[in-house]
């Protein structure tokens, strides 16, 4: 399990490779693995290269992402630290906790990925900040 719910960090999960041919099995055990129980799930398929998607923090929701196909890039900004990562394969998760700017940018074209939350969608506010302006502030704030 990561070392802090309240931390931007790498998890890699374990994938097992069949016979030829077969693929790849990756598994996402959630008891162990993430700071958080599932309740959402979604996914953002064939992003163009150089196209952005994010640019918000949520105040309740802690997501955990993976990049299923193509490359991306993850930008996460908190109280505390300035980060970016780049994901390329479904067996590295980007734990993303409440209260993180995140902006996400497609590496190639076709890229997609998946999203586990803990929380259902809730677009009302102030559960999403969309204005980097008032993120600033609200980090300050706590």
């Amino acid at each position: 399990m990561p070392s802090s719910k309240h931390e931007v960090n790498l998890i890699k999960i374990p994938g097992i490779f069949g016979d030829s041919g077969e693929g790849m099995l990756s598994v996402l055990e959630a008891s162990e693995l993430l700071p958080f129980c599932i309740e959402r799930i979604f996914t953002v398929v064939d992003m163009a290269k150089g196209k952005r998607r994010g640019g918000h923090a949520n105040t309740l929701v802690n997501e955990a992402i993976c990049c299923l196909r193509g490359s991306l890039r993850i930008s996460t900004l908190t109280r505390h630290h300035k980060g970016s990562h780049t994901l390329t394969d479904p067996t590295t998760y980007l734990i993303i906790p409440s209260h993180t700017w995140t902006e996400i940018e497609a590496l190639q074209d076709g890229t997609c990925y998946l999203v586990v939350a803990d929380h259902s969608y809730q677009e009302a506010a102030p559960c999403y900040v969309r204005n980097l302006d008032d993120f600033n502030v609200m980090s300050r704030a706590e």
